[in-house]
């Protein structure tokens, strides 16, 4: 994603600045293994299965959607942005993963999962 690009991200959609922080701050605590405990353990888990789920946007290094960088985007509370009309290059498919879970709701999706 080029400058302008990001930029004209941002202007339509101000909220993903936050998520792009928060991504940032929780994918630098996971790679510090002496830090990696103050992440809470189903947001470790979650991230593990975003990875796996979205493994296109993965290797390509962002988001084909939204174009935000992974794998801090796989840390962030936001959900896939697949499907949605602010996202032209991926209307009309469905989302790769939810919005972040807390402790209980993540323990029930997966149990719905099996």
């Amino acid at each position: 994603m080029t400058v302008r690009q990001a930029i004209a991200h941002l202007y339509a959609q101000p909220e993903d600045a936050f998520y792009y922080w928060q991504g940032i701050f929780r994918y630098w605590i996971y790679r510090r293994s002496a830090l990696r405990w103050l992440l809470r353990w189903h947001i470790r888990r979650q991230y593990e299965f975003r990875k796996v789920a979205a493994q296109d946007c993965y290797y390509a290094g962002e988001c084909r959607c939204c174009g935000c960088r992974t794998p801090e985007l796989f840390m962030a509370d936001k959900a896939c942005g697949a499907g949605r009309k602010q996202y032209p290059r991926c209307v009309g498919q469905s989302p790769c993963y939810p919005n972040m879970m807390n402790r209980t709701q993540w323990y029930r999706y997966k149990l719905n999962q099996r």
